[in-house]
């Protein structure tokens, strides 16, 4: 393992698992399709980067990228991200970088940007979206619980992480907020600026 890794959360892809949200308007072909688009956005830079880039993927369907891929374990996102950060930390990592494929914005320079804010001293790294939460996440130490216990999927997420980071006496760095895709308006303009 590289010192630097970074871990992309995903689904398999399966007609009726991804993106329901989009289902209402886009039905379960067309959600599988705008989601394979939003795969294939992350699939473009991820190996542009000076790190290890690991597909941690879940759920039942087929996965046509190529790269490493770790299996998620079992239990809800909190859980499923600390098992696989501690592990890429077990595996010779110094920084690991969590990110999901629904920031179609996120790009290589700016995970570049997390991993070197975790290098000037940051401990946590966030790149916040408009909906609350954020799209991606860095350490550079184990993290030890700091994922779990908590809910997920609302509109305070990235505010419990600046609490729960001062909490645990953790520096704590945001990146600017970007752009996310859960909701079918959300695809809706991502795709009118593209």
């Amino acid at each position: 393992m590289r010192e630097r890794a970074l871990l992309v959360f995903a689904k398999r892809m399966a007609r009726g698992h991804v993106k329901t949200r989009l289902e209402r308007t886009l039905g379960k072909d067309g959600a599988l399709a705008a989601y394979r688009q939003l795969v294939e956005a992350v699939s473009g830079w991820r190996g542009y980067g000076e790190w290890e880039a690991i597909w941690c993927l879940t759920g039942p369907g087929e996965w046509d990228w190529e790269g490493t891929q770790w299996e998620q374990v079992e239990g809800d996102l909190g859980e499923r991200m600390e098992a696989a950060v501690d592990a890429a930390f077990s595996a010779g990592a110094s920084r690991v970088v969590v990110v999901g494929t629904d920031v179609p914005d996120l790009n290589a320079a700016t995970v570049e940007r997390m991993f070197e804010r975790l290098a000037e001293g940051a401990d946590v790294v966030t790149v916040p979206v408009r909906d609350g939460g954020y799209g991606a996440v860095g350490l550079r130490a184990r993290p030890r619980g700091w994922f779990q216990g908590r809910a997920w999927s609302h509109g305070r997420v990235h505010e419990e992480a600046v609490v729960r980071s001062a909490e645990w006496g953790m520096r704590f760095c945001a990146l600017p907020c970007l752009f996310d895709v859960d909701e079918p308006e959300d695809w809706a303009e991502w795709t009118a600026r593209r």
